[in-house]
C-alpha cells in the first residue's frame, strides 16, 4: 500500500558493498516511487563523503537525505560501528539498517545505537516498503541530548499481562513458537494467541517488526 508522504520528492542513500543487491534494492524503490533521487555508496568512507558535501551545500541545518538505507558490513566498516560513525558525524539522519543476519539481538542493538528501524534483507517486498515508511513518518530524538541509546529507557511492563510479557522475552531471544511451547508448556495455538496479542500491542505485523519496536520500548532478550 502506497503511504501519503510517499508522494513527495525523497532523496535516499543505499550503502552497501555489494553491487548487485544495491541495485536491485534501488530498482525496486524506483518502481514504486520513481520520483524519489537515489544516490548509491559502496563504503562508509564514500558514504561520509557524500553527505559532507552535500551538508557543506545545503543553506539550511538539516539532514542531508531524508533516508539511509544502511548495511552494517562493509569493506572498510563492520558492525555496530558502521552505524555509529555514520551518526557521530549526521546525527539528524533517518536510518534503516538492512542486515543479512537473522538475529534478534543484532536488531535491537541497532535501534538502540539510533537506528529507526532495522530489518532482514530476507524481508519481503511489503515489509520493506511498510519500515521505509516508517522510518521516514517517525519523529527523530534529538540525538545531541539523548546521546545514541535510541529506544525509550521506559519499558511497557504493564500493558503486557504475564505470559504475554513471557512469550516476547522468548521472542527476543530468537526462539521459534515451537521452543516457546516447550518452555511455557503452553500450546502451539495458546502461543500463537499471545503472540498474535503482542503484535497489536505492539502495532506490529511481524517478528521483526516485535524485536525492533520492543527495543524502541526498553525491552531486551533477558527483560
Amino acid at each position: 500500500m502506497v503511504i501519503d508522504f510517499f508522494s513527495s520528492m525523497k532523496t535516499v542513500l543505499l550503502v552497501d558493498d555489494h553491487v548487485l543487491f544495491r541495485q536491485s534494492l534501488r530498482s525496486l524503490l524506483g518502481q514504486h516511487q520513481p520520483q524519489w533521487e537515489f544516490i548509491e555508496a559502496g563504503s562508509l568512507h564514500t558514504a561520509l563523503r557524500y553527505l559532507q558535501q552535500r551538508s557543506r551545500h545545503s543553506a539550511v541545518p538539516s539532514a542531508p537525505v531524508d533516508l539511509v538505507l544502511l548495511d552494517l558490513t562493509l569493506k572498510d566498516s563492520r558492525g555496530m560501528f558502521t552505524l555509529e560513525r555514520l551518526l557521530q558525524a549526521h546525527p539528524q539522519l533517518a536510518v534503516l539498517v538492512l542486515t543479512g543476519e537473522e538475529n534478534p539481538e543484532l536488531f535491537q542493538s541497532a535501534v538502540a545505537a539510533g537506528a529507526v528501524v532495522a530489518l532482514s534483507k530476507s524481508a519481503d517486498v511489503s515489509e520493506l516498503l511498510s519500515a521505509v515508511g516508517r522510518v521516514l513518518s517517525e519523529p527523530l530524538l534529538d540525538r545531541s541530548v539523548a546521546g545514541f541509546g535510541g529506544a525509550p529507557s521506559a519499558s511497557q511492563d504493564d500493558s503486557f499481562s504475564g505470559r504475554q510479557a513471557d512469550v516476547l522475552r522468548l521472542l527476543l531471544q530468537g526462539k521459534s513458537n515451537k521452543l516457546i511451547c516447550r518452555e511455557l508448556a503452553l500450546s502451539e495455538s495458546t502461543v500463537k494467541t499471545h503472540l498474535q496479542a503482542v503484535f497489536r500491542k505492539l502495532d506490529v505485523n511481524s517478528r521483526t517488526q516485535a524485536v525492533v519496536a520492543a527495543a524502541r520500548l526498553g525491552w531486551s532478550a533477558a527483560h
